[in-house]
């Protein structure tokens, strides 16, 4: 058992000692997991490029038998180093310490130019010659790329023909060439020199040459010193391709294979460098019905021209960028467009005309979401954007504003749903109630039960927590707390009282027996409840919700329908509800006793409650006003502050109405 708890630790510290070493290894095994995801999505064309792609870097790893016998002659030159005296040595040690800085630079892939540099000057200080310059292949030509004590206009010179010479020489030769001591004729004098070409050879392709030379009477360097110059060479090869390889695998990570534009990566490296003024995140709406109806291959293609003609309209200093999907960004620098004007010109491009695929003519509409004159985090505000856009329908654009930023959202939210946890834990969740006035008796008949939280002696209404409590799905819980305190509270009590109940609670499939326990529980009868439900959950063409409205009535209670008339009402859905009361929303009876138009909608409504055997509420009864016209209007039932202001307990009598006119008083909570 011990000897197992060593193996453990051991393991644990091994394991450990990994994830030091590799600060990135969680996101290492996240792209390994989507490209391996990507992987399986490709199509068989794309798995087949895939595979030239690996075969092609696996060739590249391959050491070819031309490479070994450079190898080969790397180890010698290093064998003839070893022969010379010790003297010889330490002043060879500097040649050495300079290889294993240049081998620290290549490891760490630095700069290129740092690389290439620190190459030709120690290979000038290691022959103890003055200038040099590192030639890199591009095209058919030679190119200067590094240049030591010389510029580009001494290679244009006359006297640089000797040179010139030299250097094509080894260019076809493919070899090195050594002239010492050489004179040559400058203004009528004779001048003495020595160089060195050495081209850089890989594979039988020339990668470039390192030229070096020393313009005086006597140079020091002796032909077997040339093998130190050997070694800078290889090097220099080995510094190029790893080089080489890097740029090129740098340009595949942040390009587009499909547009050839840049890709997220390179979005996220340029939006942080200061100075943008205007990023602008555009969705193509609805762009997999182009892959579905027309194929993926046509699909690529519409990108495509989406890329070209957003290419056309880019103003100066501004870029495209394409995400993956069906997204691209505009980021720009340019301070004569602002938001709008961004937003009508990609538009125009990309929607004012249709795209022609297969004499098909296919019309795009597009979503945008912009960011202007923002700092920091811009991608995530211009997705804030891009989704408020979205839901307003198709073609719609929206400019960030800080109110839109979900980040801050989320944050009151965990606040509220803290405060919701504890108030259920707590005992801190407590109904208050509103007495529902019976317009011909003159008292309260049934009260509405109000949910709220006490917190320090702050009673916090349900505007404030119920959103937060959906979104992280506590509601039932609120639900299930309110029906058992509500329960309690009335059992000893006449009269009848309402509860709401939301789509939420539709979705609880333990709610009727939660009910019918309760009902059994505190001994009441079920025809003094009331559970009101919104009139939008009622007009849902969904089996499961009448089937849940069919269970509830069968227990007994009854159903109200809240804030009638503010959905699209279908009076057929409404009958086979057959609902108990019908509450006219205070959208229509706040300002009944002014809008003769909404005077003639409430009327309709309590018409049509009435023929369907329901009674009516009017809810927001603020004023004196107001209750003489639903007195008119033959509603029955009245529920405002007029009467009675939420409160925690029903003790307390109605007020008593009279129908003179009066001031309006407090508005309804």
């Amino acid at each position: 058992m011990a000897e197992n708890t060593q193996n453990t630790d051991k393991d644990a510290q091994q394991l450990k000692k990994i994830l030091d070493q590799k600060e990135g290894y969680i996101e290492y095994l996240e792209n390994l997991t989507l490209a391996h995801s990507s992987v399986q999505n490709l199509s068989e064309e794309e798995r087949k490029n895939a595979d030239l792609t690996i075969h092609a870097y696996q060739e590249l790893q391959t050491v070819s038998e031309l490479e070994l016998k450079e190898k080969n002659a790397l180890i010698e030159a290093h064998q003839n180093l070893m022969q010379l005296s010790s003297t010889e040595l330490m002043h060879k040690n500097t040649i050495f310490q300079n290889i294993l800085e240049i081998n620290q630079y290549i490891s760490t892939i630095i700069e290129e130019e740092v690389v290439l540099k620190k190459t030709l000057e120690n290979l000038i200080g290691a022959l103890r010659f003055r200038r040099g310059i590192l030639f890199l292949r591009h095209g058919s030509k030679l190119v200067p790329r590094i240049l030591i004590r010389l510029v580009k206009e001494d290679i244009a010179d006359a006297s640089f023909s000797h040179s010139m010479k030299a250097i094509r020489q080894a260019v076809k030769e493919r070899k090195r060439v050594f002239w010492r001591n050489t004179v040559f004729t400058k203004d009528r004098k004779e001048e003495f020199f020595s160089l060195l070409c050495l081209p850089l050879v890989s594979k039988n392709r020339l990668l470039g040459l390192i030229y070096t030379d020393l313009p005086v009477l006597e140079c020091l360097t002796a032909e077997t010193e040339l093998d130190i110059a050997e070694i800078f060479s290889t090097q220099a090869v080995i510094s190029i391709e790893n080089m080489v390889l890097y740029r090129m695998l740098k340009q595949q990570a942040i390009i587009d294979r499909f547009t050839g534009l840049p890709n997220r990566k390179k979005l996220e490296i340029d939006a942080e460098v200061p100075g943008t003024r205007l990023l602008s995140l555009i969705n193509i709406d609805s762009f997999s019905s182009i892959n579905l109806a027309y194929g993926l291959e046509a699909g690529n293609r519409v990108l495509k021209i989406i890329a070209e003609r957003l290419q056309n309209i880019l103003p100066p200093k501004t870029t495209l960028y394409k995400l993956s999907g069906d997204e691209f960004v505009i980021l720009s620098k340019n301070e004569t467009f602002n938001s709008d004007m961004m937003a009508t010109l990609i538009t125009k491009t990309i929607s004012g005309q249709p795209i022609e695929i297969d004499d098909n003519a296919i019309n795009l509409s597009i979503s945008i979401g912009l960011v202007e004159n923002e700092d920091k985090n811009l991608m995530r505000k211009a997705d804030i954007a891009l989704k408020l856009a979205k839901k307003r329908g198709h073609g719609y654009y929206i400019v960030y504003n800080e109110e839109f930023d979900l980040i801050n959202r989320y944050r009151d939210i965990f606040v509220w749903v803290n405060k919701v946890k504890n108030a259920v834990e707590h005992d801190k969740m407590v109904p208050f109630y509103q007495g529902i006035r019976n317009n011909e008796t003159g008292e309260f008949e049934i009260y509405e039960c109000l949910v709220r939280i006490l917190d320090n002696k702050e009673v916090i209404t349900p505007r404030s927590f119920l959103g937060p409590a959906k979104e992280v799905g506590l509601y039932n819980a609120i639900t299930l707390c309110m029906i058992d305190k509500c329960f309690s509270h009335f059992a000893d009590r006449e009269g009848l009282f309402a509860l709401n109940l939301s789509h939420e609670d539709f979705s609880n499939t333990k709610l009727i027996g939660y009910i019918n326990d309760k009902l059994q529980q505190y001994q009441i009868a079920p025809s003094r409840i009331i559970f009101e439900v919104l009139e939008e959950i009622s007009l849902k063409n969904n089996p499961t919700s009448f089937d849940f409205l069919r269970d509830l009535k069968s227990l007994g209670v009854k159903i109200a329908i809240d804030d009638f008339g503010l959905e699209y009402s279908n009076f057929s859905r409404l009958l086979m509800i057959q609902a108990d009361y019908i509450k006219i929303a205070g959208a229509f009876t706040r300002r009944l006793d002014t809008d003769l138009s909404g005077y003639k909608i409430v009327r309709a409504m309590s018409d049509f409650a009435h023929a369907m055997g329901a009674q009516v509420i009017a809810e927001f009864v603020y004023s004196h006003d107001v209750q003489n016209k639903v007195l008119e209007l033959g509603i029955e039932y009245s529920q405002g502050n007029l009467f009675s202001m939420p409160a925690p307990h029903t003790d307390l009598p109605p007020v008593p109405f009279s129908h003179e006119t009066e001031q309006e008083t407090e508005q309804q909570i």
